[in-house]
């Protein structure tokens, strides 16, 4: 029976260090690929605008629809894993919101803010 609690005990433990690993390095991740992807956006309508190149928006906005179809997709297939994933997919997943910075969010909604004024 101890063996038993002990073994839950660090499969939980462990779950939780891998999600809040994974959580920290994919925000920061998603830092940077959004900075460069929002330069690299910019200067494209800035070539548009001055005419150098020809934005089909149509065909864009296709794009992005399905982009955005394929990750509710996939959103569905991660919700399937956390759940036959037991206490290992269960805690991994809170501890990626707290490697994320989301739980940060739920517990002081007052101080955590996206952008900071300087004073």
């Amino acid at each position: 029976m101890a063996t038993d609690l002990a073994t839950l005990a660090l499969q939980a433990a462990g779950g939780f260090v891998t999600g809040a690993l994974i959580g920290y390095a994919l925000r920061k991740a998603i830092k940077v690929f959004v900075t460069v992807l929002g330069l690299w956006l910019l200067s494209v309508v800035y070539l548009g605008y001055i005419g150098v190149v020809t934005i089909n928006w149509n065909k864009l906005n296709e794009l992005v629809t399905n982009i955005l179809s394929w990750l509710g997709i996939q959103s569905g297939n991660i919700t399937s894993f956390i759940s036959s994933a037991g206490i290992f997919g269960l805690t991994l997943a809170v501890g990626f919101f707290a490697g994320a910075g989301f739980l940060h969010a739920v517990t002081n909604p007052r101080r955590f803010k996206f952008v900071r004024r300087k004073r």
